[in-house]
């Protein structure tokens, strides 16, 4: 399968970051993302992963980018 690249922003406590990333589908994408801000914002990565996949929130938003 080939990678596509995906934009992934997510909203960490009112800062937004955006992060780009090759992956095959958005669920890997979205993996490699909260692996990288976990080692940026200096949270483990199961902090960071729970606080992004809480359903009451709406802050992350993972995105293929189109040529």
């Amino acid at each position: 399968m080939k990678k596509k690249l995906f934009k992934g922003t997510f909203n960490w406590k009112g800062e937004v970051l955006e992060l780009f990333n090759y992956a095959t589908t958005s669920n890997i994408a979205f993996s490699y993302f909260i692996a990288r801000l976990s080692n940026e914002i200096g949270f483990n990565r199961s902090f960071v992963s729970n606080y992004f996949t809480n359903p009451e929130k709406d802050n992350w938003k993972v995105e293929e980018v189109k040529k």
